[in-house]
């Protein structure tokens, strides 16, 4: 967590009387790490939060660690076509096999798509069972 982030948990801890659970995170509306107005912050579960981010594209860049480790930046398109052409021969496939199949680091796929059920469903244009 980045100074930012602990200072926005402080506040809304603050301001709801107790200590955030550890299943609930602080999102910026705004987008804006550094905007810990409280009307900026709202409280929600990390599933949550991942669907907010890859709703609005925020998960296209990787982090200045992933790129010192040499992590490739696909895009959100490069990914779906990838999971598209591996899911349709494998339709019951894991994130787990998926890495094995391509090299795609679940990592990128959380950063672009929240989840590798919300990746899946991207691809496929079919609701989860």
């Amino acid at each position: 967590m980045t100074k930012f982030r602990k200072k926005a948990r402080r506040i809304m801890e603050e301001k709801i009387g107790r200590p955030l659970h550890s299943d609930e995170w602080v999102h910026h509306k705004d987008g804006n790490p550094k905007n810990n107005a409280i009307s900026n912050l709202m409280i929600v579960t990390q599933a949550e939060h991942s669907r907010i981010h890859a709703a609005a594209g925020d998960y296209h860049q990787i982090t200045p660690e992933e790129a010192r480790r040499g992590l490739p930046n696909y895009t959100q398109e490069q990914l779906i076509g990838a999971i598209k052409d591996v899911v349709q021969d494998h339709p019951q496939l894991t994130q787990r096999q998926f890495y094995a199949l391509t090299g795609i680091c679940p990592r990128v796929i959380r950063r672009h798509m929240g989840t590798w059920r919300s990746a899946k469903t991207l691809a496929t244009g079919q609701r989860p069972l």
